[in-house]
Order: C-alpha cells, then structure tokens, then sequence
C-alpha cells in the first residue's frame, strides 16, 4: 500500500514536472530551459539577402576608414545571430546570453564610433537610429531573461518579434553604412 502511494506521488510529481516544462519553458521547474521558435521562411530569405546584398557592398568596397571597420565588425556579429537554421531557431538560456553579449558588443561599438568620427546630418540621424534600435533590442533580450512565468504562446510571440527586431537593427545599420559611403563617393 505504501509502495503504490509513494509510486503514485513520485508520478504525479514527475507529470508535474513535465507540464510545467511544456507550459512554462524557461521556468525555475523547466527541465529543458528552451523553446524552438518556427521562422517565417519569407524573413529567413529576407535576412539572407541583406545579409548577402551587405556583403557585396563590404567586398566592393574600396574605402577602408572605420566606419568600413566597423562594417565589417557588424557584418561578423550578424551573420553569426541571422543565420540560423532556415525552419527553426532553438533559443536557450545560453543563447540569450550569447545573444546579449553580441548586441550589447555592437551597441558599445557603434557608440565609440559615433564619437570618433564626424558625418553629414543624415549620416549621423541614421546612426543614431542604429544605436537606438540596439538599445532596445537589448532592452528586449533582457525582459525575455527576467521573465520566467511566460507561456509557450507568449514566449513564440517574443522570441519572433526578437529575431525581427535583430534584423530590423542590422538594416538600420546598412542604412547609416550606405549613406555614409554614398556620401564619400
């Protein structure tokens, strides 16, 4: 009798376990501590193509001033955060981490930039908009961090709005490159 009733409540313990897993992915009881987003296969191109349309700007380019270094510093940090698998983007503790660490890398990079060089006012509103889009996107990885109690649906929710504010920052940045070596030229 004691053996069926402790079978019984580690059981229930177990399915516990699991339904607060499934429900609730980043939870302090959350086995996996991740979730898997499916991506709009129409973004996933989209970003694909910036990122390779930005790439030929970079190899054409015969300017090598910092801001080219900086380019090429952005084009690094967002290769490696776009370019992910083309159906599903696994998202873990770990890859926020690694996630907030690359933005808030860029953001410093773009500030110490906008510091040492002097541009054109167009130039320098679209920088502005560059760094504020990477304020915020920092801003977002972080509440996404702090928030355990978020469901499976608000979670996607999030985390696709996350992976289109990552690429709506990197063509915030093309934005400012492009009208500074359009303004050099």
């Amino acid at each position: 009798m004691i053996i069926t009733l402790l079978s019984i409540m580690v059981f229930i313990c177990f399915l516990a376990i699991l339904i607060v897993t499934w429900v609730f992915p980043y939870a302090g009881l959350s086995v996996s501590k991740s979730y898997t987003v499916k991506l709009d296969p129409i973004v996933v191109k989209q970003y694909d193509i910036m990122l390779s349309d930005y790439n030929q700007i970079m190899e054409n380019s015969q300017d090598h001033s910092k801001t080219y270094t900086i380019g090429i510093a952005a084009l690094d940090i967002f290769q490696e955060i776009l370019v992910v698998d083309k159906v599903e983007w696994k998202v873990t503790e770990e890859t926020l981490e690694e996630l907030l660490f690359h933005v808030s890398a860029y953001r410093e990079m773009l500030l110490s930039h906008a510091f040492s060089e002097s541009y054109k006012e167009e130039a320098k509103m679209y920088l502005d908009v560059a760094v504020n889009a990477s304020i915020e996107l920092e801003s977002h990885i972080n509440a996404i961090q702090k928030r355990e109690g978020l469901i499976r649906n608000d979670l996607r929710v999030l985390l696709r709005n996350l992976y289109g504010d990552i690429g709506g920052s990197f063509n915030h940045f093309i934005t400012f490159y492009e009208t500074v070596h359009n303004s050099a030229f």
